[in-house]
């Protein structure tokens, strides 16, 4: 495993996985009727809970070491801006733009907002990550997972710098809490963003501490059992799933981080890893392209007279056919692929190496 002064180790599989993770959960945000939709599995909320896991196993096998020999937690911090932040400002500004564009043309009826939205207060608690902590309206739903993750990395780097070695026991006790907790909050409709990112952190770190470099060889049925195992959660209806999907996703990870079984080495495919590399910008984007494509087509119906959507148990769905449907779904899907190549290269990217910079001159 590298430390954080030495280039970081790419993991190609589980850049896939998390590539087709960021897919599934832009795919359910798009309310379409389609044949397509079918494929994409009723909690695909889940899927978010692979990326806090993954997230745990990436940031304890680079920064683990490092932090316990005095990396620094405001360097690490500054690291982890420069991952979240620059993107996150950028939809927001987009979605600011748009609110208020609502405001100089009410006619327009933008569905993102809600007439008393108090967009200065959403914009603070936004700028602030705290907006998965208080009430105000998140208008970039998706985001509320990045809040979560960056004080969860923070806990982490003090966790660390505080516990050193016995930082295991540390993510131990997470791991053992964790079941109890969310059955607790999923029991009484509480509110669970918090708990499960550290459940979900605490596994995939815990997961790189067991394995520390090490890999085996799982075999294919292994493989399809815990990937199945995965897409059955996300395929049925119970909340309660969400104790059980971060072990399944950490069972996931160390099947794939070697990559030897035949699905492993699929993972490697470069159309995938491509895909993996845009999965932040995907998992960002993609509500606001739903948002800007239903807003189009409501337009469009009372501009042309004719019917586009198709109500669904009172939920307005592209479509009046489901062949239709999927022309929308792949239309959508193809728009968010290409924004999210163009948000990566001209936001994430630069904006990575200009903070990796101002980092690497507090060492």
């Amino acid at each position: 495993m590298s430390t954080a002064g030495n280039a970081p180790v790419r993991y190609d599989a589980l850049e896939s996985c998390r590539g087709i993770a960021a897919l599934f959960v832009a795919a359910s945000h798009l309310p379409v009727n389609a044949h397509l939709s079918a494929i994409v599995p009723v909690q695909s909320d889940y899927f978010v809970d692979f990326f806090f896991v993954l997230s745990g196993f990436i940031i304890a096998g680079r920064y683990q070491r490092p932090l316990s020999e005095g990396f620094g937690i405001a360097r690490f911090m500054l690291l982890r801006v420069g991952r979240l932040y620059p993107l996150h400002i950028a939809v927001l500004a987009a979605y600011l733009a748009l609110r208020l564009l609502q405001e100089l043309a009410p006619g327009l009826r933008i569905s993102a907002f809600a007439a008393a939205d108090p967009w200065p207060t959403v914009v603070a608690a936004n700028v602030l990550m705290i907006h998965s902590f208080v009430d105000v309206a998140n208008w970039n739903g998706p985001s509320w997972s990045i809040s979560v993750e960056f004080w969860t990395y923070l806990l982490f780097a003090a966790a660390v710098v505080l516990a050193r070695r016995r930082i295991v026991l540390v993510l131990t006790g997470l791991l053992l809490i964790g079941p109890v907790a969310m059955a607790f909050i999923v029991a009484n409709d509480a509110d669970s963003a918090m708990v499960r990112c550290l459940f979900g952190f605490a596994a995939g770190a815990l997961t790189w501490n067991l394995l520390q470099g090490r890999t085996f060889q799982p075999g294919v049925v292994i493989e399809i059992v815990v990937t199945a195992a995965l897409f059955v959660l996300a395929s049925t209806s119970s909340r309660f799933g969400a104790i059980i999907v971060p072990f399944v996703c950490a069972a996931m990870i160390a099947c794939y981080v070697g990559a030897t079984g035949a699905f492993g080495r699929a993972l490697h495919h470069r159309a995938l890893v491509a895909l993996g590399t845009l999965s932040y910008s995907v998992y960002m984007i993609h509500a606001f392209i739903a948002v800007l494509m239903r807003g189009t087509a409501h337009r469009l119906e009372r501009a042309l007279g004719t019917e586009i959507f198709t109500v669904i148990d009172g939920v307005p769905h592209l479509g009046t056919n489901p062949w239709l449907g999927d022309a929308w779904f792949l239309l959508y899907l193809g728009v968010v692929l290409l924004v999210s190549a163009i948000t990566f290269r001209r936001i994430e990217q630069p904006c990575r190496a200009w903070f990796r910079v101002k980092a690497e001159r507090m060492a």
